[in-house]
């Protein structure tokens, strides 16, 4: 199985334009959903998970980074199945909800 972006050159140019939006936006929102998951239940600055919300910018920057790249290792399939999640199942960025959701949370 081939794993990353083919460039077999069967593609047009505008079919790996759309690969790499997908991917960068799958890294997104793992990170931030990843992100809104360690945030449930803290309901104060008291909790410890609190200093991921607020701190940890060099550690954050790292992890997202890492998550974006890596979505461009993953197969085309999986990346098919979340471009089709993406544009058919959300009328809003997914990445905007997680932060949406997050925020919400956070304030509860």
């Amino acid at each position: 199985m081939h794993v990353g972006i083919k460039s077999s050159g069967t593609h047009p140019k505008e079919w790996y334009q759309i690969q790499a939006v997908l991917r960068v936006s799958m890294g997104n929102f793992l990170f931030f959903a990843v992100l809104a998951l360690i945030m449930i239940g803290v309901k104060d600055q008291n909790d410890r998970r609190d200093s991921w919300h607020h701190g940890g910018w060099i550690a954050k920057m790292v992890i997202w980074l890492l998550l974006v790249v890596l979505m461009f290792f993953l197969p085309d399939s999986v990346i098919s199945v979340y471009g089709q999640f993406y544009s058919h199942g959300w009328n809003i960025n997914l990445n905007q909800l997680s932060y949406l959701w997050l925020s919400i949370q956070y304030k509860n």
